[in-house]
C-alpha cells in the first residue's frame, strides 16, 4: 500500500492509517478465539479511500457534520463554505475538507506507547473558513493494553470554526461478514437531536424507547420504526453525552458471535451515530459494494452546526482566536470469550 503507516502492539492489535485526510484505514483486532481480522468497513482499493465520499475512517474538517446552507456568522461577518454543487449543505467540512488534503506526519514512540502525528496547516481563506490555523491529529497505540487514543489539537490566529470526529465504520464481526443490526450498543445519552429531511437537527428531545440505547440494545431492535426511518432511512442523530471526560465510558459496541468490543471514552459532549443508511458502489474489504447497514459510525464531536442552532447555547464549534484546541477520543479492545 503507498503512504500507509502501521502501529502495532504486542497483544495482536494493528492500526493502519493515511496522511491522505489523517484517517484510520483499519484496525486489525483479535476474536475471542485469537483471529485477526479487520473491524472497520473500508474500501479495497486505497485510492477508493483517498477519494470516497463516505469519509472512511476520517476525521474531517474543519468542520464535522452538516453546515447548514454553507453559511456561519462569526464577530459579525457571515461566511460561505466551498460545498459540492450536489449538496443542499456544506458536509464534514465542504468540498475543500481535511479529507482530502495530505498531512505531514512525525512518528514517536516511548516505552509505552507508539505515535503517528499528523500535521496540516490550513490558510485564511481556505475553503471559506477564517484563520490561518494549524491542526495536529495524534495517534497513540499503548504497547501493551489494548488501546488507542486519538487526540485532536488545534489553533488559530482568528476565531473559526474547529469540529474534528472520526468517522470508522466499525463492524466487529471480522472482514465485514455480518452486518451490524445484531451488534449491541449502548450511549450514555438521555438525550439526542431530532433532524429534518435535510439530516439538520431542529432541537433536542429526551430519549425515548427507539433512541435510548443508555439501556444496550442490538442496533436493529427499532431501526426500521418510522420513527427511525422518517428521514434518515436508519440511525444519523446526535446525542448528548451525559458524562464525557477521561473516567467514564461514552460509549460500547459488542458483537456477541466474535466476542469483540469497544468502549469508547471521549471529552466530547455528543455523538452522531450513523448506521450507514446508504448503499454506495465503492467496493470494500469483504468484496462487495458498500451496503446498507454494513457499518456503525459512532462520530465524537461538538453539537453538529452549532454556530447556526439556535437552541444549542454552548457553542464548542467556534474557536476563538489564538485559543487552543485539545479533545481527545480513546478506544478500548476486548475479545469476550
Amino acid at each position: 500500500m503507498k503512504d500507509i503507516y502501521k502501529l502495532e502492539n504486542n497483544n495482536g492489535i494493528t492500526v493502519l492509517l493515511s496522511p491522505i485526510g489523517a484517517g484510520i484505514v483499519d484496525i486489525i483486532v483479535p476474536d475471542k478465539n485469537n483471529k485477526r481480522e479487520s473491524i472497520l468497513v473500508h474500501p479495497l482499493q486505497i485510492d477508493d479511500y483517498e477519494t470516497s465520499k463516505c469519509y472512511f475512517g476520517k476525521p474531517t474538517g474543519r468542520t464535522a457534520g452538516r453546515i447548514e446552507n454553507g453559511k456561519f456568522n462569526l464577530e459579525g461577518k457571515t461566511y460561505s463554505i466551498k460545498k459540492r454543487e450536489e449538496n443542499k449543505h456544506a458536509l464534514h467540512g465542504g468540498v475543500d475538507g481535511f479529507a482530502f488534503k495530505k498531512f505531514k506526519v512525525v512518528k514517536k514512540e516511548t516505552n509505552e506507547y507508539k505515535y503517528l502525528i499528523f500535521k496540516y496547516f490550513s490558510k485564511d481563506g481556505e475553503g471559506g473558513y477564517p484563520g490561518n490555523l494549524n491542526v495536529e491529529i495524534s495517534y497513540r497505540l499503548s504497547k501493551f493494553k489494548n488501546n488507542l487514543r486519538i487526540e485532536h489539537y488545534g489553533i488559530s490566529d482568528r476565531t473559526t470554526l474547529l469540529n474534528l470526529t472520526n468517522h470508522s465504520y466499525f463492524n466487529l464481526s471480522g472482514n465485514c461478514k455480518r452486518d451490524i443490526l445484531d451488534e449491541v450498543l449502548y450511549l450514555d445519552s438521555s438525550y439526542y437531536g431530532e433532524v429534518n429531511e435535510d439530516v439538520i437537527s431542529t432541537g433536542i428531545k429526551q430519549a425515548d424507547e427507539i433512541f435510548d440505547f443508555k439501556a444496550p440494545h442490538e442496533i436493529g431492535k427499532y431501526i426500521e420504526t418510522k420513527e427511525c426511518q422518517k428521514n434518515t432511512r436508519g440511525y444519523d442523530n446526535p446525542f448528548i453525552v451525559d458524562d464525557p471526560g477521561e473516567h467514564n465510558v461514552s460509549a460500547f459496541l459488542f458483537d456477541k458471535i466474535s466476542g469483540r468490543c469497544v468502549k469508547i471514552k471521549s471529552s466530547y459532549n455528543c455523538v452522531v451515530l450513523y448506521t450507514t443508511n446508504y448503499i454506495d458502489p465503492v467496493i470494500v474489504n469483504n468484496g462487495k459494494s458498500l451496503e446498507r447497514y454494513e457499518g456503525c459510525c459512532l462520530e465524537f464531536q461538538h453539537f453538529p452546526n452549532g454556530v447556526n442552532s439556535s437552541f444549542i447555547k454552548d457553542k464548542r464549534d467556534i474557536l476563538k482566536g489564538n485559543t487552543e484546541y485539545k479533545e481527545f477520543i480513546e478506544y478500548d479492545f476486548s475479545f469476550e470469550k
